[in-house]
């Protein structure tokens, strides 16, 4: 089996709010995430590259806000939708990178989500 695959998982009824590079905003269901990454679809025109920001609201947990860039698009066989996956940037005290109170949140719900599975 292919590790990408391992790493993932879904949080039911977790939802993406995202704002691009560009300004446009949007609110979806998140389809899946691991520890450094999160999959979700937007109607937005998106490219490799576009820096994102992200509020992961997950049900009856804190949301989590996190910037990343978009890495891999993808048809979510959904019309006029895309598939994008944005891969977190780094964690640390760097201006620019995530916390590691996100670090925190991310590794907590890995080993829910996953660990526990």
């Amino acid at each position: 089996m292919e590790r990408r695959s391992n790493d993932r998982f879904s949080i039911p009824g977790a939802q993406v709010i995202y704002k691009l590079s560009t300004g446009e905003t949007g609110m979806t269901p998140l389809v899946d995430m691991a520890k450094c990454s999160a999959r979700f679809s937007t109607h937005h025109f998106v490219t490799l590259g576009d820096s994102v920001n992200l509020e992961i609201l997950v049900p009856e947990d804190d949301n989590i806000c996190i910037r990343g860039n978009v890495v891999r698009l993808a048809d979510p066989h959904q019309e006029k939708m895309t598939g994008a996956v944005v891969k977190f940037l780094p964690f640390g005290t760097i201006d620019g990178y995530n916390s590691f109170r996100v670090y925190d949140q991310l590794s907590r719900l890995v080993r829910q989500y996953i660990e526990q599975h």
